[in-house]
């Protein structure tokens, strides 16, 4: 099934909704990243909330977002779920203004779309929620992984062979 298929159920027809308060709910997994282009989430299990408020100019947009990502532990390799908690609220305003803005939480679509696909949103949220590194607690790494990192570290300057001592005396001398 194609990419673009699978995240219709992300797309919300608000067109024929009434004004006024609209809830709904998405199960992600693994699949969800794989169908995101250029995703560096590999993995994870979230559930998310949508309260829609729709307006006449506008939809505001409050996401609840629970689970965890599976991903790598950036220390010892092994696999890692790290929880992630948000709740954001994103507007949607109508307008026939190309560009975007330069707010995070502001969107513009045409005054004549009748769609909303949350898709990209709800991953966007999820990734700026992930910190640069994740790694497991404290003590809780593959402890066989550690020692073998530490084995493989590079020399302390004291281990350095005496002989590169003697150049690095010559190369002193010459930049006197």
């Amino acid at each position: 099934m194609e990419k673009r298929q699978m995240l219709k159920e992300f797309e919300i027809q608000f067109a024929g909704l009434k004004v006024g308060e609209h809830n709904f709910d998405f199960q992600i997994d693994r699949l969800f990243f794989d169908c995101i282009e250029y995703s560096d989430i590999d993995d994870g299990e979230f559930t998310v909330s949508l309260k829609m408020q729709k307006e006449a100019n506008m939809l505001l947009l409050d996401f609840e977002i629970n689970g965890d990502l599976i991903s790598t532990c950036d220390r010892c390799l092994d696999p890692v779920r790290y929880p992630v908690e948000l709740e954001e609220q994103l507007i949607v305003k109508f307008s026939d203004e190309e560009e975007q803005p330069d707010d995070e939480h502001l969107y513009l679509i045409p005054t004549d779309e009748h769609t909303l696909n949350v898709s990209q949103m709800i991953y966007e949220l999820i990734r700026v929620h992930v910190p640069l590194t994740v790694t497991h607690e404290e003590g809780e790494c593959n402890q066989k992984m550690i020692e073998q990192l530490e084995r493989a570290k590079p020399q302390k300057e004291d281990d350095v062979d005496p002989r590169w001592n003697k150049l690095k005396e010559l190369i002193n001398k010459e930049n006197k």
